[in-house]
């Protein structure tokens, strides 16, 4: 379970900054409009 979480924590890393880039992108629109 170490092993795979050790080898996937990149993948969910990454998920979790596109997840913050789009809701700052999508406020940030909002905001704008």
């Amino acid at each position: 379970m170490f092993y795979l979480t050790y080898e996937l924590w990149p993948y969910a890393l990454l998920a979790l900054i596109a997840g913050v880039v789009i809701g700052w992108f999508t406020t940030g629109r909002a905001a704008a409009d």
